[in-house]
């Protein structure tokens, strides 16, 4: 496999002898190794070593809560260093080699990451990110974008001047229809399926190709903006960093996110995608949002609202509509937090008049002379009384952004609440599953409002999923 197509770490780990620099917490010392993904898309290490070996760290007793922060370090006679981190023996098991008919010890462990760097690499010129659950086939792609290969096949027969070579071309061509070019900020991007014939643990995978070498966070960004924007998360397997000639300049692998409903949850777009056609993917459309969730990234804190926002859509239907409860209330707060002074926070704004009632409340319970513990808590009662509660404070919000709620989105709203309190609503789980519908779409309103992503949403509220206008609830059925 060409390693432009696929992650080849395997194949370059794999495939001779390492040489272990540094065996970390790992028994040493360490004759062979190798490394995998499971089934569940995790790095495992296989490591062999002589059957009395032993780990020089001191293992920490079960129980222990820490950062897995332990490294092992090796080169390939291929000519890459490599670092794996996160390093986390799971099990060893003693026993007599066949070949030697001494003993060894064959150890396993997983691994957060892995980082292989070539020796002889180029200057970087090309970044490709693996990722899997890319659902191109809930889209369609069209445009002008050409994904093309060709491969050349030969036999020689015979030797020296006389063989005979046989040769022959096949070309592949794509008209675009899993694959699109984005502009987000100053940086030019594809995204696209991969090719087939790739390992079955995998279930739709995809590539995104930068022109340059954007970091590690950068690239994080643009993933979850893309991820929102298509309603499809894309779950991130490493990448590799080619240079202008597309040799191997490093290449990183990691553990994917382990959450396997995400695997399993339709295909939605927040927002209309296509300009003509059903499922179309136009590329102003998508571009726009994309980008508009990039300018606001920092501000709205979406790296922390789109890990909420995805453990919401992967959460269990009774407690679905409290995670998108604490999404909307979060989007909610980073926006006021972004925009000082617009919003009134505190029931008297004059500190100095505040401070004056708080301690005179303060002397009255102390006068009560009531007991210790209980005093505390009406102390601690009186100190947060100044706060504008949190409906007033949503209440604001929307009027700020002009959007309207309907009696049902009112309704879901108020009862948010009720499955984070133990209330599953088990005798009515269709209105459980309504309720959380429109929260989703709350969320959806408001962050495509504050960012600008779109004029419209998606109404998956309504049969046939209907487009309407940020400013416009659901309509009553």
């Amino acid at each position: 496999m060409h390693v432009w197509e696929w992650e080849t770490f395997e194949e370059v780990v794999n495939s001779a002898a390492c040489s272990v620099t540094n065996p970390g917490p790992l028994r040493a010392p360490i004759d062979s190794l190798s490394i995998r993904r499971d089934e569940e898309r995790g790095l495992i290490l296989a490591t062999t070593c002589p059957g009395n070996a032993s780990s020089s760290v001191k293992p920490y007793p079960a129980g222990t809560v820490r950062r897995s922060d332990d490294i092992i370090e090796f080169a390939t006679l291929t000519g890459f260093t490599a670092v794996a981190r996160g390093v986390t023996p799971r099990h060893w098991n003693r026993l007599q080699s066949l070949q030697t008919g001494s003993d060894i010890t064959k150890e396993e462990s997983s691994l957060h990451s892995l980082i292989l760097k070539s020796q002889h690499g180029g200057n970087p010129h090309y970044t490709i990110e693996w990722i899997d659950n890319f659902d191109a086939e809930s889209f369609s792609w069209f445009g002008n974008i050409t994904d093309k290969s060709t491969s050349v096949d030969t036999r020689v027969l015979g030797k020296g001047d006389d063989a005979i070579t046989l040769k022959s071309t096949s070309t592949g061509q794509s008209g675009g229809t899993s694959c699109r070019k984005l502009n987000v900020g100053d940086m030019e991007l594809y995204l696209g399926a991969s090719v087939s014939g790739l390992p079955k643990i995998l279930v739709k995978p995809g590539f995104i190709l930068y022109r340059g070498v954007p970091d590690e966070e950068t690239r994080e960004k643009v993933r979850n903006c893309v991820s929102f924007a298509l309603g499809n998360y894309l779950v991130y397997l490493g990448c590799t960093v080619l240079d202008e000639a597309c040799h191997a300049v490093s290449m990183t692998a990691v553990n994917a996110d382990r959450h396997d409903r995400i695997f399993k949850v339709a295909v939605l777009p927040p927002a209309p995608l296509e300009n003509r056609y059903e499922r179309e993917v136009d590329p102003i459309r998508f571009s726009r949002l994309v980008n508009a969730l990039y300018a606001k990234y920092d501000e709205l804190q979406f790296g922390h609202l789109s890990w909420a926002y995805w453990h919401a859509v992967c959460a269990p239907t009774h407690n679905a509509a409290a995670q998108f409860g604490a999404g909307v209330e979060a989007l909610q707060g980073a926006y006021i937090e972004a925009h000082p002074g617009e919003f009134q926070t505190k029931l008297v704004d004059d500190k100095r008049n505040w401070q004056q009632v708080q301690s005179k409340l303060i002397d009255i319970i102390k006068a009560a002379g009531f007991a210790t513990d209980v005093e505390t808590v009406f102390t601690n009662k009186i100190t947060g009384l100044n706060s504008v509660p949190t409906s007033k404070l949503s209440e604001q919000v929307f009027n700020h952004l002009g959007i309207r709620m309907g009696d049902l989105e009112k309704k879901a709203w108020k009862e948010r609440h009720m499955a984070a309190h133990g209330d599953l609503t088990s005798a009515d789980p269709i209105a459980t599953i309504k309720n959380t519908k429109l929260l989703k779409l709350l969320f959806h309103r408001l962050l495509l409002k504050m960012t600008n992503g779109s004029d419209e949403y998606r109404d998956y509220y309504t049969l046939n999923f209907p487009k309407r206008k940020l400013e416009d609830p659901v309509a009553q059925p």
